[in-house]
């Protein structure tokens, strides 16, 4: 079986929005998808630099680099890792920076230093729901043009991807990246399961789906990929039975009940 991309995954694949999250179920693809379109934008752009990141040290090293790896292999890329200065070297002068936002330093510059001196075209954060929310904006900051290409006459066009687990409400990638995408610069996209089915195992989804059913209070997101529904609890409240209504017959008639019982 060989690596196809259809439907969201697709769109996502050709969107050049300047910021996208992709959000989702687990098991629906996003890394993958998101590390094949890394690989193709260098592959179009030749001396262009970009970022792949996690929260974690221990994620980019056991999680995110073998990941990349194994779909550069798929790509076709040929790719050597640099430890010294933490990045991949790819075909016609390209970088792939790779290593880890946490830090716990309180002052912003030390907070910071390690990606403030960092100049890149592309950035891609994956499980972007683990990064403390005062990162996004320092991230933005490191996008812009490449001098070098400048002077050859070439402009990168940025690109920064945030890769999630399903979010919950109130969550800060929840708030920046809405579910209408009323915000032009930023598109949300959600992946479920079954967008990613083509490419797994029958017997996947059928444990998925027995593990938890349509009736599992989880399975709009474990499933589905999307965020928790919003309840309007004020409009649930109990209202008031008209004269005409049933109900309100019957609480009468158990009021005058309770009345003659005394």
């Amino acid at each position: 079986m060989s690596l196809e991309f259809r439907g969201k995954h697709l769109e996502f694949l050709h969107d050049e929005t300047p910021e996208i999250e992709l959000e989702g179920a687990q098991a629906s693809g996003k890394t993958i998808v998101a590390l094949w379109k890394e690989l193709e934008a260098s592959k179009a752009n030749p001396g262009m630099w970009s970022f792949i990141t996690r929260w974690t040290e221990g994620g980019v090293n056991t999680l995110l680099r073998p990941e990349f790896e194994r779909v550069a292999d798929i790509h076709e890329t040929k790719i050597d890792w640099n430890s010294r200065e933490k990045y991949y070297t790819l075909p016609a002068g390209c970088r792939v920076f790779a290593f880890q936002l946490h830090t716990t330093e309180i002052e912003p510059t030390r907070r910071f230093g390690k990606i403030r001196g960092l100049p890149v075209s592309r950035i891609l954060v994956d499980q972007a729901e683990e990064v403390e929310p005062d990162f996004p904006v320092e991230l933005r900051r490191r996008l812009r043009p490449d001098i070098k290409a400048r002077m050859r006459g070439i402009e990168f066009r940025t690109q920064l991807t945030f890769l999630a687990n399903t979010v919950k409400r109130h969550h800060w990638l929840d708030k920046q990246f809405p579910e209408d995408n009323s915000i032009p610069t930023r598109r949300y996209y959600f992946l479920s399961l079954l967008d990613n089915a083509h490419n797994l195992p029958e017997s996947i989804i059928r444990q998925a789906l027995v593990d938890c059913p349509r009736t599992d209070p989880r399975f709009r997101e474990l499933i589905l990929g999307q965020r928790p529904e919003v309840i309007d609890y004020a409009a649930r409240q109990k209202k008031p039975f008209t004269e005409d209504m049933a109900g309100h017959l019957f609480e009468v008639a158990m009021r005058d009940a309770r009345r003659a019982a005394r």
